[in-house]
């Protein structure tokens, strides 16, 4: 009986150790891509004083990808300065193939997901109008905000791959199971040897 419960815990530890061993949640980090983004012009888009009511600034802003490897992004606005004058302001997105959006700033979520392949560019024109209807009650107000250009690489033709977040939590999970079948068998055996 003593050699029965021997081979079982040979058997129980060499399982053991396969099911928690590190090896099995190594990961390869030299296979992973590096997205590599240009804004054109790289520093402040919009600076512009004693803007009125009635007035509207014009600029173009290009995102180039100078990676290796394509990837989607999108575009997002967000306030860093007065929200009151912020949440007024219009906007007007387009591209060379048309208009993308036109409407208040604050209500801009991002268009669709946009591919931008290697050594390409995509180019943006921006309008902001001050519309003419705001009263006193903005003057002196200041607003700032940041345009987000996010980007998301593509591998095997998915949009994104999702991390590895599992890493050993099922070995140690695994691990858990066979200590308690272990355990069971190990105090079956004493109840079937003591009757």
């Amino acid at each position: 009986m003593r050699r029965i419960l021997f081979m079982f815990g040979l058997v129980f530890l060499v399982l053991l150790h396969i099911t928690i061993s590190p090896v099995l949640a190594t990961a390869d980090t030299n296979t992973q891509s590096e997205i590599k983004i240009k804004l054109l012009p790289e520093s402040i888009l919009f600076t512009i004083e004693n803007m009125k009511p009635g007035d509207s600034a014009s600029r173009t802003i290009a995102i180039e990808n100078s990676g290796e490897d394509e990837f989607k992004f999108n575009m997002q606005i967000e306030d860093v300065g007065s929200e009151k004058l912020f949440n007024e302001l219009m906007i007007e997105i387009s591209d060379a193939k048309g208009l993308l959006y036109s409407g208040k700033m604050t209500d801009f979520d991002g268009f669709e997901a946009r591919n931008l392949k290697t050594m390409e560019k995509d180019e943006f024109y921006l309008t902001i109008h001050f519309p003419e209807h705001l009263g006193n009650e903005y003057q002196g107000l200041e607003a700032k905000f940041n345009i987000v250009f996010i980007a998301q690489g593509l591998e095997l033709g998915e949009f994104f791959e999702l991390p590895n977040t599992a890493t050993n939590y099922i070995n140690y999970m695994l691990g858990g199971v066979i200590l308690l079948l272990f355990g069971i068998t190990v105090y079956i055996v004493k109840i079937k040897k003591g009757l």
